[in-house]
């Protein structure tokens, strides 16, 4: 494949244009603002663009300073990629996001504000950032794993309680510390946002650290804490009341025994109390309480009470698509089983929206079109099932490819092919012909008895060097009467051409 299409993510260009409409900017040549006005903390020091991208690192803390990964070099090389759109894998869930529609749901319009440091007609570089020396106006901080619960969706990289119990792997050490904070007051002085994640963010050290230079630096800045709203002690309450904060409740069920049964530890009562008093304490301070609510196959069924509550106490809602772990994604469940999903939500939908008329509340709208995108979404989850699943699944398959991103046969064959060049080095024989099956079956309808010889010829042909492989592959097979085309189709494509020319 030509250099240039590796390592990229494709996008439809007319999905773009109906996203770039709806997006409250004047300016939308950038598809992403986060490169240039956010930076993304990890629980083990890596600093990167977002926390959907996790694999492009600016740098590592305390290898790396924070002006260090701000300012430097792979800063830049990502802020070039998304200027010129080629995006790498780490983006597959923004853009799945925009090719299907789920306008709400796209991260990055989190990070959709006009860019300070550049002049309206001026043209923005990937070293516009460095010449003007701008910090971001948006931080983001998950320092740590600390948290009392251990919910069904959840996993040890945000809880060390399901860390320890469900996945018996060592604590997490977590390097940030005072110098870290002191790093971090230029960043400090220049922050309109600041989001705080965890963990339970009440229950982590250092962000009390963090909150208290904020206070003393930049108390206009807007803290916006998610809390699983169980630990609301009167040491919370004090940054609560000093700083300004817009408090974020993760919320996936307003049904006290569902609720338990996804927040293991958690007590309904205990948690829907601070609800009612982190509402009040918005109301005096006029500030908009948000709920964050995880759609998944646990409380599906009792979403209608969250928007409904929302919408009569003019509370915020977002959707966050969970495409993992399996055992909750709502993506995993069978073609039938989700239309039954999306049956019940549209109806849950309808009824909300004759209520949208009556109440003309801005909240209630914005509320139901979040509802609807999250419906979008599950939609082309169903689009992208299979009729019959049976003939050609395998559970490591496809759960490769749900994650991935929606409508994987869509795509360009380019980019199935690089796909099926990241996923094949860790599968079996047999798992690597499902997988061909699976990823090319639109571009070859008589299939069904190709056997690896019949995959790796069509496959080779496919990439820009396809003679010149071809033919080494030919010689090959004429030198050994016992040559596995399986060995070579498991193989990563440029491991494959420097044999087969060597």
């Amino acid at each position: 494949m030509k250099e240039e299409q590796r390592d990229t993510l494709p996008f439809e260009t007319k999905a773009l244009e109906v996203y770039n409409a709806v997006r409250n900017l004047k300016d939308t040549s950038l598809v992403c603002h986060a490169p240039f006005n956010s930076i993304y903390f990890m629980p083990e020091g890596q600093m990167v663009p977002c926390c959907y991208n996790r694999t492009h690192l600016y740098g590592r803390y305390p290898q790396t300073s924070v002006e260090e990964a701000w300012f430097g070099q792979s800063a830049l090389q990502f802020r070039e990629k998304i200027i010129s759109k080629k995006f790498d894998v780490a983006c597959v869930r923004c853009l799945d996001q925009i090719n299907v529609g789920n306008h709400e749901g796209v991260h990055a319009r989190i990070y959709d504000q006009p860019l300070a440091f550049k002049k309206e007609s001026e043209k923005i570089t990937a070293g516009s950032v460095l010449q003007s020396k701008a910090f971001p106006e948006i931080l983001e901080f998950e320092l740590h794993n600390i948290c009392n619960l251990e919910c069904v969706m959840c996993g040890g990289m945000h809880s060390h309680l399901i860390r320890q119990n469900r996945e018996k792997l060592p604590a997490l050490v977590s390097p940030y510390d005072s110098a870290f904070v002191q790093q971090l007051e230029p960043f400090i002085k220049t922050a309109k946002v600041a989001r705080f994640l965890g963990g339970e963010p009440f229950l982590i050290p250092i962000y009390y650290e963090i909150w208290e230079r904020f206070v003393q630096i930049n108390p206009q800045a807007e803290l916006h804490i998610t809390t699983n709203a169980t630990t609301l002690n009167k040491r919370a309450w004090r940054v609560l009341e000093s700083c300004k904060v817009h408090p974020v409740i993760s919320v996936d069920s307003l049904n006290p025994e569902n609720y338990e049964s996804i927040r293991k530890n958690a007590s309904f009562s205990t948690f829907f109390s601070n609800v009612e008093s982190l509402r009040t304490f918005c109301k005096k301070k006029n500030i908009q309480l948000t709920f964050s609510c995880c759609p998944i196959q646990q409380n599906w069924e009792y979403l209608d009470g969250v928007l409904r509550y929302c919408n009569k106490n003019s509370v915020r809602l977002y959707f966050n698509t969970v495409v993992m772990p399996e055992t909750a994604s709502l993506r995993f469940l069978s073609k039938e089983a989700l239309q039954t999903v999306i049956k019940r939500l549209d109806w849950v939908l309808k009824t909300e929206s004759f209520r949208e008329l009556l109440s003309r509340s801005k909240t209630t709208r914005d509320n139901n079109l979040a509802f609807r995108n999250m419906i979008v979404q599950l939609k082309a989850w169903h689009k992208s099932k299979m009729e019959d699943q049976s003939s050609e699944e395998d559970a490591k398959v496809t759960h490769l490819l749900n994650i991935q991103g929606t409508n994987i046969d869509d795509k360009p064959l380019s980019f199935r092919l690089e796909t099926f060049d990241r996923l094949k080095v860790e599968l079996t024989d047999e798992q690597v012909l499902v997988l061909c099956r699976r990823l090319f079956r639109s571009d070859i309808q008589n299939h069904q008895h190709w056997t690896a010889k019949n995959w790796l010829e069509w496959i080779i042909s496919n990439y820009s060097w396809k003679s010149e492989v071809t033919q080494n592959i030919e010689l090959s097979s004429d030198d050994s009467s016992a040559f596995q085309y399986e060995a070579l189709l498991r193989t990563k494509i440029d491991l494959l051409r420097e044999k087969l020319n060597s």
